[in-house]
């Protein structure tokens, strides 16, 4: 089972994007662990030589944050997991010559593009490697409800969370997703409500 817990949240004019995004994701992960019986402190979280974070003191549990303007998202599965979340914007050549291979970057399109950029995202946070890894060497796929990776035997799923806003996951095998919204009013939140 995966369980992805997200959230939309409202920066204030005070308040720095790039911590208030993490604090939410790491307030998302203590939420879903909770919910699962697992206690959980933020000194809990190690990182591997590239970066990516896992439990130390959980075994068999794996966790993955992503975030984009007004989206914080947290995936938390018995297997390793990758997820991302976008915005679709702007949209470049040179970006599309960055992300996409050649086969790919055929008749694309905004929504398109960042479709594959969210799916790329996730399976390079799912193997550990992070953009550490040429993104144009995992290959995808896209059909109208689903997506399949050509260079991995892996499970990856694409959705809209709202009209401009993506989200992909990948992970090994197909498992169940449960998908979650935290409510609660995240306007407003600091890292009090942490503790």
């Amino acid at each position: 089972m995966i369980c992805v817990y997200y959230t939309k949240y409202v920066l204030n004019d005070h308040e720095n994007k790039y911590q208030k995004e993490h604090q939410i994701g790491l307030f998302l992960l203590k939420y879903g662990l909770q919910k699962m019986n697992i206690d959980f402190s933020e000194e809990e979280i190690s990182l591997t030589d590239t970066g990516k974070p896992f439990l130390t003191n959980t075994k068999d549990m794996y966790f993955n944050i992503s975030h984009c303007d007004g989206w914080v998202v947290c995936a938390i599965s018995n297997q390793e997991v990758g997820i991302d979340i976008e915005r679709v914007g702007y949209m470049s050549d040179a970006m599309v010559k960055k992300v996409l291979s050649e086969k790919e970057s055929e008749s694309i399109d905004q929504n398109l593009f960042y479709r594959f950029w969210t799916l790329k995202e996730s399976y390079l946070k799912w193997c550990g490697h992070g953009f550490y890894m040429d993104p144009r060497m995992v290959e995808f796929e896209i059909f109208e409800d689903d997506v399949r990776c050509l260079t991995d035997d892996v499970y990856c799923v694409s959705k809209r969370m709202d009209r401009d806003c993506l989200l992909a996951i990948t992970t090994k095998e197909r498992n169940d997703i449960k998908y979650e919204s935290y409510e609660k009013k995240m306007d407003g939140f600091n890292s009090e409500l942490f503790d």
